[in-house]
């Protein structure tokens, strides 16, 4: 396997990341029950099987690809994040968001070169 394929590998980890977080901020605004079913229900647990998937995702990721390259590209992760919570959670995008989100972005890509 080549290393562009283990980059492929970890921005997919990074989205699947951010969807099992946007998952676990559901859960956490509804109203539950009681306190088990607000630990044990549908979007809890599909996020930590997501969770799973990310961290076999990263094990074979990081068999054709250096370290420090897989620790950047997961930063990808909080860009995803911004967008599912703007488009599922209906969460604004500030200003503050969008310049913390361009960091990140020219971050990796200086780090990249």
């Amino acid at each position: 396997m080549s290393s562009a394929v283990s980059v492929a590998i970890f921005i997919a980890g990074a989205f699947v990341t951010a969807v099992s977080q946007t998952l676990l901020k559901m859960s956490a605004n509804r109203e539950h029950r009681n306190q088990i079913r607000e630990y044990l229900n549908p979007f809890v647990i599909g996020s930590y099987v997501l969770f799973v998937l990310v961290l076999t995702m990263n094990v074979i990721g990081y068999q054709w690809i250096e370290y420090k390259y897989g620790s950047i590209i997961n930063c990808l992760s909080y860009v995803f994040i911004m967008l599912l919570g703007f488009g599922f959670l209906k969460e604004k995008i500030t200003w503050q968001k969008i310049v913390g989100n361009t960091v990140i972005i020219i971050g990796i890509i200086v780090f990249a070169l």
